[in-house]
């Protein structure tokens, strides 16, 4: 028995390093393939590492895509208005710049005038120095020339030169009895000067404008009298000439009307009454006293 122990522990003893081989020989092999695989793995998961980086490699976050998708609104809207803003201060703009071209054209254009008035103009006088001539000094020339322009202030300075010449004088020598000279003013010999103060001469002729009046009144009602005897007149002629009483006149027997009713008048004055009347090529009698009617 003990033989066959120390047998069995020697077959043991001799088993034991091949078992031990096999094991390892599974364990290598186990490992060999877990490392194929781990491998395998590992490179697929590479692949599809570097194909998840590749597709979605510039891919943002939803939250970040939608910050910034909100920002982008903000800037389009600011943009928008800002365009808007720009295209308003683009025209008006423009309109400055017409405004502006416009002025500039009106400037030069008033200063050319400028310098052509400066060129070809008199200086402005100096109406101050009137007061040393007129009578009553400054003090009254100030008081007749406050508020007038130049064309006035020359009208009172010759008034008043004027004035004082024909004060000055007490006779005046009269022009004659010629046509050059005025009909209400033609004298011969020496006219006093009565020395009239503006009220008198202003009064004077308010009075011979109103007799003027007067008599153009007095004038045209004698003209309207007779035109109406004229008239008058002309339909007499014309009753007489209308024999049959038909209120109808040839041409020659209103001619012969005409003649004797205005028997001054030429021959081409009647006929532009006759031809006033409405007598034509084609018109060879009127109505007569339709021409009477207002």
């Amino acid at each position: 028995m003990n033989q066959g122990k120390g047998f069995f522990r020697t077959e043991n003893h001799a088993l034991s390093p091949v078992g031990k081989e096999d094991v390892l020989d599974e364990d290598t092999v186990k490992l060999k393939v877990a490392l194929r695989v781990a491998r395998q793995d590992l490179t697929k998961a590479q692949v599809d590492l570097n194909t998840m980086q590749a597709n979605y490699g510039d891919v943002v976050p939803r939250r970040d895509f939608e910050l910034q998708q909100q920002k982008y609104n903000d800037l389009d809207d600011k943009l928008s208005t800002l365009q808007k803003d720009f295209d308003d201060l683009q025209e008006e703009y423009d309109i400055m710049l017409d405004i502006h071209k416009q002025v500039a054209e009106d400037r030069d254009r008033y200063f050319n005038d400028l310098i052509n008035v400066q060129r070809t103009s008199t200086p402005r006088p100096d109406w101050s120095k009137c007061g040393d001539v007129v009578l009553g000094g400054n003090e009254r020339w100030n008081n007749l020339s406050v508020g007038k322009t130049s064309d006035q202030l020359l009208d009172v300075l010759l008034e008043e030169i004027g004035g004082g010449l024909l004060r000055e004088r007490d006779t005046f020598i009269g022009r004659g009895r010629s046509e050059k000279v005025p009909p209400y003013l033609r004298c011969d010999g020496v006219v006093r000067n009565k020395k009239l103060s503006k009220k008198e001469v202003v009064a004077l002729l308010r009075e011979i404008w109103k007799e003027k009046i007067i008599s153009d009144q007095q004038m045209d009602e004698g003209v309207y009298h007779n035109h109406l005897l004229e008239l008058n007149n002309l339909l007499k002629e014309l009753t007489i000439a209308d024999t049959e009483n038909t209120g109808q006149l040839s041409e020659e027997q209103f001619l012969f009307a005409l003649k004797s009713a205005f028997p001054l008048k030429s021959d081409e004055e009647i006929l532009e009454l006759l031809d006033a009347a409405g007598f034509r090529s084609n018109v060879h009698s009127i109505m007569y006293k339709l021409l009477f009617l207002e």
